[in-house]
Formats: structure tokens, sequence, C-alpha cells
């Protein structure tokens, strides 16, 4: 095989690996659609019906002008009056002239509408899906972090933007399809120099959605540590030391380079798309221009009719410039299928944790009867090179209370994140009376423990609600909030606010009728405490296992469970 032979099949290759990856990315737009029927049916269906509409009126409007034209050019310089058809045609034009007017706010009214379903069901997909798992494997992971950051960051606009091109599409498809008769009955010729000037278009929209997708699929851990940086620079929990570090400046600077990398890549990929788009608008125009000469000629020819040369001038142009809104239509959904497919790569992805069904889970006893046995427990960290834990066994009796005590990273908090079952142990078994924990039901297990971390969370709620989220279902029940807030010594806390049990805590939010209130690291943690009390309110436990962990001296919190 020669030179050339070869230089051709690597191209054929390249050629169909392109056709392929251009397929596999606009097959998301079904899924795309799916989402935005099923958020609402009655706007999807008004906004396609719409955007149809919208394309198929300027046809009419320009049949009935050469209708109108034809008809008074035969009564030019004649004696006759103004017939019944002319004003019938006139009356039409009006007509159409009013639906063309009213049909775009009205569209627009519903996708504005539609959008907010749309952004409000996706977000609450994002938020399900995040939330589902149940170990805390995944949120220690880059690159699940990167696939839920995409799928944030682009939730709020790109399935709106998705909506917009394709009803953009559907209206370019329709409207150039309409005209597209128009011209075919008149010379199919036309037809195809517009095609063969506008089409390479498309494919340049492609390669630069293509080459945009790869630079921010690239950039996506930069884009995350901008957003780190932001927050270091503007929360109330860095507040303190970024002032007494002073650290303003080196968080700053290290910002901006990280922007000025982000702002070259994309510089250099704005300017590509311009040249080229440039050149093939030129490209796009000549084509134009010989449509409109072949016209002009037939006119001249006197084989053309004023309403006729109007007609087809009009359509040449409505083509060219459907052309344009098709090829742009079609590089702004692959544009956004590209970015879109982020969002159902991370609600597909897979469980990280193996849970037992309803059916096969094992009922976690309300009271221990032989106690919690660690068996031979190993567990390794994700890319961690050492285990934590390496071999550990011990039992926990009922009745007892133990304490854990060691020094920094001895795993004391990893043993109550194993047994709490954040994690599954590397090997090993975890024993509840003897029956293995990965057996027992997760929701049940987890309902019937109390767990206060040195990293507890703070809910900028009411501090009822911050108590009482404790035991959700116990929320609405005064006297358990109350009940819970006494056993963990914070009733001391709730007499200091304002609004007692009502008041706000944090100061992220307030309310018209009354301000947030921040409370200090030991009250949070006793709000925190009488939170984990909740858990034991309503319940039949006769006796409560404590684990405490303990940090060492130079720890001033601990965790417990």
């Amino acid at each position: 095989m020669d030179a050339s032979a070869k230089t051709s099949e690597s191209k054929l290759k390249r050629w169909r690996h392109q056709s392929k990856e251009v397929l596999k990315v606009m097959s998301v737009t079904p899924k795309v659609l799916k989402l935005i029927w099923n958020a609402n049916k009655k706007l999807t269906f008004g906004v396609f019906f719409l955007s149809s509409l919208s394309a198929v009126v300027p046809v009419i409007e320009l049949e009935l002008t050469r209708a109108l034209l034809d008809t008074m050019t035969k009564h030019i310089g004649t004696s006759q009056n103004l017939s019944a058809q002319i004003f019938l045609l006139i009356a039409g034009m009006a007509l159409t002239g009013l639906i063309f007017t009213c049909i775009e706010p009205t569209r627009h009214y519903f996708q504005e509408n539609l959008g907010d379903i749309l952004t409000r069901d996706i977000n609450a997909l994002i938020l399900r899906k995040a939330s589902s798992f149940q170990d805390l494997a995944p949120f220690e992971n880059p690159e699940f972090y990167d696939k839920l950051t995409k799928a944030e960051d682009e939730a709020g606009y790109k399935p709106l933007l998705t909506l917009t091109h394709v009803a953009g599409l559907f209206y370019a498809a329709v409207g150039l399809g309409s005209f597209l008769v128009v011209l075919l009955s008149f010379q199919p010729l036309l037809v195809l120099i517009i095609a063969a000037t506008a089409l390479p278009n498309i494919i340049v929209q492609c390669k630069a959605s293509q080459a945009s997708w790869a630079i921010n699929r690239f950039e996506t851990p930069e884009v995350r540590e901008m957003h780190y940086v932001r927050t270091v620079l503007t929360r109330d929990f860095n507040a303190k030391e970024v002032r007494l570090l002073h650290l303003r400046d080196y968080f700053l600077d290290r910002y901006q380079r990280l922007f000025e990398r982000f702002r070259q890549r994309h510089q250099k990929l704005r300017f590509d798309r311009w040249r080229n788009g440039t050149w093939l608008s030129v490209l796009a125009a000549i084509g134009s221009a010989g449509c409109y000469a072949y016209i002009a000629a037939q006119a001249v020819a006197r084989t053309l009719s004023v309403g006729s040369l109007t007609l087809y001038l009009a359509a040449v142009d409505r083509v060219t410039i459907g052309m344009s809104n098709l090829t742009y239509s079609v590089g702004s959904l692959y544009d956004c299928n590209l970015f879109i497919s982020n969002l159902f790569e991370f609600l597909d992805a897979p469980p990280t944790m193996a849970v037992p069904t309803d059916g096969t889970a094992v009922a976690t006893p309300r009271m221990i009867k032989d106690g919690i046995e660690f068996k031979d427990i190993v567990f390794k960290y994700p890319d961690a090179e050492k285990p934590t834990l390496d071999g550990l066994s011990f039992h926990l009796r009922r009745g007892q209370t133990v304490a854990l005590v060691g020094e920094n990273g001895a795993g004391k908090t990893t043993i109550v994140k194993l047994l709490t079952r954040l994690y599954d142990p590397t090997s090993g078994e975890i024993l509840i009376d003897g029956v293995n924990l990965r057996e027992h039901d997760l929701k049940d297990w987890r309902s019937q423990l109390g767990v206060i971390f040195q990293d507890f969370n703070r809910y900028y709620l009411t501090a009822r609600e911050n108590i009482g989220i404790g035991k959700v279902e116990l929320l609405k029940v005064p006297s358990a909030v109350e009940h819970a807030t006494e056993l963990g010594g914070a009733l001391s806390v709730i007499d200091t606010l304002p609004n007692k049990f009502e008041s706000i805590l944090g100061k992220w939010f307030d309310r018209e009728e009354e301000k947030s209130v921040e409370l200090s690291g030991g009250q949070w943690q006793k709000v925190a405490l009488a939170r984990t009390f909740m858990r034991s309110l309503g319940t039949k436990v006769g006796e409560t296992l404590l684990v405490r962990s303990i940090g060492s001296a130079r720890c001033s919190s601990a965790d417990s469970g």
C-alpha cells in the first residue's frame, strides 16, 4: 500500500471515528427531551407547537405577498377598481402578521415557565443522587467531585439552553423545510448551492464544541480550585484564620493565576471559532449571491412575474438564514449535549456501597444481647499507602461504657465511621450479635445510633430545627425537642436567644421579622449534643451504648457517638 493510500485510509478512519463521536453526543438529545417532557407536558407541547407555527407563518406571508403583487400588477394601467380579492389578500397578510407578532411572546412565556420547572427537577435529581450514596467514599474521590461539580454548575442553565436550542432547531428545520419546498419547485440547483456553502459550518461548529468540551473537562479541577479559593475568602468559617494569618493576598494571587490559565485557553478557542466562522460566512454569502444572480437573470428573461421574483428572492434569503440558524442550533445543541452528558454520567454512577434490599436485610434488634465485635479488621482509606487499622479485634459487651484513647491518626474516628457504616472494612467483619453489619438494614441500624463528630454540622435553621432534626419524625413535638435540649445541656443556650427555640442560628440568613444569631463554638457543641439525644427519644432501647473517640491532648474537641 503506497503512502497516499495509507493517508486516505487514515483520514477515512478519523472521519468514521469523528462521525461516531458526533452521533454519540447527539444521542443525549432524546434523554434531555424526556426530561423536558416529564417536567411539564402541556408547556413542552406549547413551545414546540408555537415554534412550528412561527416557522410556517413567514411562508404564508410570502405566498400572500406574491399573490397580492401579481394581482395588483394586473390592475396597473387599467381602469378597474381594486377587487375583493385584493382586500382579502391584504386582510390575510394583516392577520398572519398579527399571529406572528403574538406567537413569540407567548412561546417565550411558555419557555421561561418550562425552564423554571426543568431546572427545579434537574437540581432535585442531582441532590437525590448525591444523597443516595450511603458511604463517604465517593465524597473523598476527586473524580466524583469533578462530576458533581460539573453537574451542579450546568444544572441551572444547560438544560434550559438545550431546550432553547432544540426549540430553535425545530423552528429552523420547519421554516427551512417550508422555504426549501418553494425553491425546489422553482430550481433544485439553488438548494444544492446553498447547502454546499452552508453545511461545512456545521462540521466546524461541532469541532469547536468538541475542543471547548475537552478544555472544560481537562480544567474542571482548576475550576473547582477557583471555587474553593473564593469560599476561603468569603465564608464565615474561614474568616478568622484568613485575617490572623494575613492570607488574603496569598489566596487572591492564587485565584488570579488559576483564572489567567483558564482565560488564555478559552481566548485561543474563541479566536479559532471566530476565524473559521468568518471564512465560512463569506463562502455562504458567495453562494447566496450566485442564487440571487440566477433569479435576477430569469426575471430579466421575463420568465418570472413580479410576485414570483419577490417570492424566490425572499426564499433564497430565508433559506440562507435558515441554514445559518440550523447550523447554529445544531452546533449549540452539540455543545450543550457534550456538557449535559456530564449530568447523565453523574446520575448513572453506580452505588459505591452494597446495601441489602428490604427483603434480605436483617432487622437490627432494639436491644443488643451479645454486643458488638470487630473481628480482624483491616481498613485503608482510598489512595492511602498504609492501612489505618490493621488486624484490629475487640468485643464490646452489652452494658459497657468504653473510651477509645490514642494519638491523632491512631484510628479512633475511623472505628466510629466503620461502626456507623460510613465505610466498610477492607477486610474482616463487624458483628452485631454475631451477624455481619453488612447484612443489617442500614437505615434501621443508623436510626439507633447517636454520633457527634469533631466537625459536626452547623445548620443555619432555627434552634428548634437544629435540635429536632436529630429525629425528624419528632421535630414537631415540642416536649421531645425540649427534653433532648435538657439532656444535651443546651437549655442555657436557648435561654440566651431572643426568640428562644424559634431563633435562627448562624449569620447566613435573616427573616424580615428577626435577625439571626451566631453562637460560640461551645454553644454550637451543646446544640449538636442535644441533637444527638433526640436519637434516643421515642424508642424502646433499654440501655445506651456510648463510644467516645477522644483526641490527644492537643485536640480541643472530641468525636463521640
